[in-house]
């Protein structure tokens, strides 16, 4: 797993593409597993790197992955990093999306 991280003068951030060529996670590809892989990965950012303080996801809904909010389920995404980190501010990378932020996710 290679994911770039940041340390910022708040603490620590990490950057998680959902869109995954590496482990064939693309639009019309999304299966069970393949969000399992999600959550197992993100798991191991959450518990071995201590507190992480920012979450930037990138890759849903954008128009070159088009993976979609419900192929790979954000709210149940966002359940399990908050299982793991309640404190953790999780957003998205997408311009239209760049506000969606802990703040303003409807749940």
């Amino acid at each position: 797993m290679s994911i770039p991280s940041a340390r910022l003068a708040c603490g620590w951030g990490f950057y998680y593409s959902i869109l995954s060529l590496r482990d064939d996670i693309r639009h019309f590809n999304v299966t069970p597993v393949k969000i399992q892989l999600i959550k197992d990965q993100l798991t191991e950012l959450f518990t071995r790197y201590g507190e992480v303080d920012i979450l930037i996801t990138d890759g849903w809904d954008a128009p070159w992955s088009r993976i979609t909010y419900e192929e790979v389920p954000f709210h149940e995404i966002y359940e399990h990093i908050k299982n793991l980190q309640p404190d953790c501010l999780i957003c998205d990378l997408m311009p239209v999306n760049i506000l969606r932020a802990d703040s303003t996710i409807p749940m």
